[in-house]
């Protein structure tokens, strides 16, 4: 995300939002919003009567309060929800022609987790399905890496779907910036710990192999 132009900021009854030395810059009247979040790519999520909309760096509501939830905006899109069903739309507020069970916000590489059916894939920002809906739980990608669940188990695929660390960890926390992940095994009631590097070496091995590689 770009870097944010103003900070929320909330004391008692009072919304505003800050610049990065504490300045008030844009105050939002309590019968406008209940909650405002700080502003991803120049628009800023607002709740009103639990209902999410939108807010541009003037103030103005620019997508009005109708969902019950959002999520603020990514490489153009933020995922929102209307009634039991979840889709994305774009800064004009104009919503992507599919819904899905759930779904999670796009990445650099502009795809997003969404799950039908209680399984999880991937879709790009066309509304095509990049990645088959094979996963109990998936995690938006990061360094063209993404944490995915099958069988309560996590690995890591890559933006092809190609299974990088295998289908083996209770958990896996991402320090994919570091170029490495911290997973952990949980064996006879003990916490074993890898520490894996290298990942972006594994990427292209997995990419020109089409294979697991740990």
């Amino acid at each position: 995300d770009e870097l944010q132009p103003f900070q929320a900021v909330r004391i008692l009854l009072e919304q505003f939002f800050s610049d990065k030395t504490g300045k008030k810059v844009l105050s939002l009247n309590k019968n406008v919003a209940d909650f405002a979040d700080n502003f991803h790519e120049s628009l800023a999520r607002f709740r009103k009567n639990s209902h999410y909309g939108f807010i541009d760096l003037k103030g103005n509501i620019v997508i009005n309060p109708q969902y019950t939830f959002a999520d603020n905006f990514h490489y153009g899109f933020a995922t929102v929800k209307i009634k039991d069903n979840y889709t994305f739309i774009n800064k004009k507020g104009q919503e992507m022609n599919a819904s899905f069970d759930n779904a999670k916000r796009f990445s650099d590489n502009h795809l997003a987790p969404i799950c039908k059916n209680k399984k999880w894939g991937f879709m790009d920002t066309l509304g095509h399905t990049k990645i088959d809906f094979l996963y109990d739980n998936a995690y938006p990608f990061s360094e063209q890496l993404a944490v995915v669940m099958q069988n309560q188990k996590y690995g890591v695929i890559n933006e092809h779907g190609i299974v990088v660390i295998p289908f083996e960890y209770n958990g896996i926390q991402t320090y994919f910036h570091n170029n490495m992940i911290l997973a952990y095994k949980i064996k006879n009631d003990t916490i074993q710990k890898d520490i894996i590097e290298d990942l972006n070496k594994k990427v292209i091995e997995a990419r020109n192999d089409n294979k697991v590689l740990i």
